[in-house]
């Protein structure tokens, strides 16, 4: 369930600004500084049961007295996607995936959480931090969105798959035949066959960047260099 936890906000109090100019409401509670809202397992639907891809959502209504307010995002992973009219992929910079831009008074930030083409839930963690700022140093908003879907609905993915990637070549040991699946962070196949017994896949063929592959029910995230 999501859930808002504000454990976070004690820490903030003493520097957390009044927030009468830039308020935000996730699920119609009111975000406070330092919150942290939470997507476990069961928050993550497919539009077709048994069928890829995997998300969850966090639609925020940012409300402000100012012609608009700015925005940034930091994610530890490449899951997450933002809207406002259309959505789009964060970018990786460095270690983090980032974005950043303004909204409108009224509009509304949409935060999107995907597995793209996982057959099932892996067992994944990560959080990203958001920033609003409508240019008053006063009156500036910031939370956490985390998703974690090891603690449920993901016991049964436990398969006999021993796997490990290291300079572009991803090396497997199978006990049953199991389909290798590899994404680009926007969901784009780029390698699609099925792999058994032990053996080895050269990613070095793939274009340089970042890839997801799934093998036996589990998703992993790769650099191609």
């Amino acid at each position: 369930m999501k859930k808002i936890f504000t454990t976070l906000a004690l820490a903030f109090a003493c520097v957390a600004p009044s927030f009468a100019a830039l308020t935000a409401t996730y699920d119609g509670k009111a975000i406070e500084y330092g919150d942290v809202v939470t997507l476990s397992a069961e928050d993550f639907k497919s539009a077709f049961p048994g069928m890829t891809p995997f998300s969850a959502e966090a639609d925020f209504d940012i409300q402000t007295d100012a012609k608009e307010v700015a925005f940034s995002l930091s994610a530890d992973c490449p899951y997450f996607q933002y809207c406002i009219k259309q959505c789009f992929d964060l970018k990786l910079v460095g270690d983090e995936y980032t974005a950043s831009g303004t909204i409108k008074p009224n509009e509304v930030l949409q935060i999107h959480v995907n597995f793209m083409g996982v057959d099932a839930l892996p067992q994944e963690a990560g959080e990203m931090h958001i920033i609003l700022d409508n240019g008053n140093e006063s009156d500036m908003l910031a939370f956490t969105v985390k998703f974690d879907t090891k603690p449920a609905g993901v016991e049964g993915l436990e398969t006999a798959v021993k796997a490990s990637y290291r300079n572009n070549v991803l090396t497997y040991s199978l006990d049953a035949p199991a389909t290798l699946a590899v994404y680009s962070i926007t969901g784009a196949v780029a390698l699609n066959r099925t792999v058994s017994g032990n053996g080895s896949v050269d990613f070095s063929t793939l274009p340089k960047g970042i890839y997801v592959y799934t093998l036996g029910g589990k998703a992993n995230k790769v650099l191609v260099k």
